[in-house]
């Protein structure tokens, strides 16, 4: 391949990168994608003790956050053909990953909320 074919291809990969790097943090600064991850992190859970665990999302907004996570490949989506209809949602392994991040802040924000606030405090208004 030539130098300009690999340079050619180096660019898309970069920009398919940022682009895909750009996706995951506008997952996680949503509040409704990082909170499912958080619940389907202790188990599979239906459609609604999702919805019933997190308080105040409606069905079209739950259901367009797991159709982005099961997109993402970060959620698995399993239709039993029950009557009736019974679906279930799980992480994947991927998922599963992002769900110990995510662990992993809420435990620094545990740790360490109350000194941001006193140092906050301690400034003033900004």
């Amino acid at each position: 391949m030539s130098n300009t074919g690999k340079a050619a291809e180096f660019a898309v990969a970069k920009v398919e990168c940022e682009h895909y790097r750009r996706i995951f943090a506008d997952l996680f600064a949503n509040k409704w994608s990082a909170r499912v991850v958080g619940i389907l992190d202790e188990g599979p859970t239906r459609f609604g003790k999702l919805q019933r665990e997190l308080r105040g999302v409606s069905a079209k907004v739950l259901t367009r956050t797991l159709r982005r996570l099961e997109h993402l490949g970060l959620v698995d989506r399993v239709v039993y053909p029950d009557v009736p209809l019974r679906v279930e949602y799980s992480l994947t392994e991927l998922g599963g990953g992002t769900a110990g991040l995510l662990r992993h802040m809420r435990s620094w924000v545990h740790r360490n909320i109350d000194e941001a606030a006193r140092v906050s405090l301690s400034r003033g208004p900004s």
